[in-house]
């Protein structure tokens, strides 16, 4: 999987956001706020193929926690940005 490389960060009033346009009729637009592991995340897997397990190791080594608690937060991760079409 890969960051939907269509969509970029921009940050507004000191925040993280990805702006989506809807491909519809109407203007459907989608706000994506990033909190700062979301960024960092989203900044070191841009332009990348990865799986969760990628994400997962990406926290481990930033972060001091424990593999099964970043397995848990890695797919969560993924599985929000695939619902809002940030992965693709």
């Amino acid at each position: 999987m890969r960051i939907n490389n269509k969509l970029k960060i921009r940050t507004i009033a000191g925040e993280s956001v990805v702006i989506m346009n809807s491909a519809g009729s109407a203007d459907m637009t989608k706000v994506i706020s990033l909190n700062g592991t979301a960024k960092w995340l989203w900044d070191n897997l841009s332009d990348k193929e990865f799986s969760e397990g990628d994400v997962a190791d990406l926290l481990c080594s930033h972060y001091d926690v424990q593999s099964s608690v970043a397995q848990v937060d890695a797919k969560a991760w993924v599985a929000k940005m695939k619902d809002c079409g940030a992965i693709v």
